[in-house]
């Protein structure tokens, strides 16, 4: 049985569905093996859920500090795609790949490929990916998206330069 001693397990769910309307299924949750997940349980959660790719927010460093192990090395392992799209933890994308990789996200739900997107939390970057990614597919404004948000994640963590981002 599930735990609902951190926030990933509330409600027995420890992924966050966001419904974009595609083919593939687009979820978001904490970082398994992380400091949300110590024991590692997401990660039979994603073969559950049949996750085909995965777009990596947290930093090489901060994963490895983190989880004392090689995330990239374990899903290549698992046979996932990988989008690795490092933001410092509170920020926002800063590399210039933001465009390409919310595009091969898209594009990897069109072809009905499930798709995880996480961080560490999964609270705040990856609810900022999770919006831009809608806000791109379903062609919402920022407000819209935000309010997407809150209706799906309303435990998400944004900071002020994170919802700038999404209002842009």
């Amino acid at each position: 049985m599930l735990s609902s001693a951190s926030p990933e397990w509330k409600n027995g769910r420890p992924m966050t569905a966001y419904p974009l309307n595609l083919p593939g299924l687009v979820y978001g949750s904490a970082m398994p093996f992380g400091l949300y997940d110590p024991e590692g349980r997401l990660l039979p959660e994603f073969r559950a859920a049949a996750i085909h790719a995965v777009v990596l927010l947290a930093e090489p460093d901060e994963c490895r500090e983190k989880t004392g192990r090689d995330l990239l090395a374990i899903y290549r392992d698992e046979g996932l795609t990988v989008f690795p799209l490092p933001i410092p933890n509170y920020g926002i994308p800063v590399d210039g790949r933001l465009t390409d990789v919310l595009r091969q996200a898209h594009e990897q739900a069109v072809r009905g490929r499930n798709l995880l997107i996480h961080c560490s939390a999964g609270l705040g970057r990856t609810a900022l990916f999770a919006t831009l990614l809608a806000r791109s597919v379903l062609g919402l404004s920022g407000p819209d998206a935000l309010a997407w948000l809150g209706r799906h994640q309303p435990g998400a963590l944004l900071t002020p330069a994170q919802i700038m981002l999404i209002m842009e």
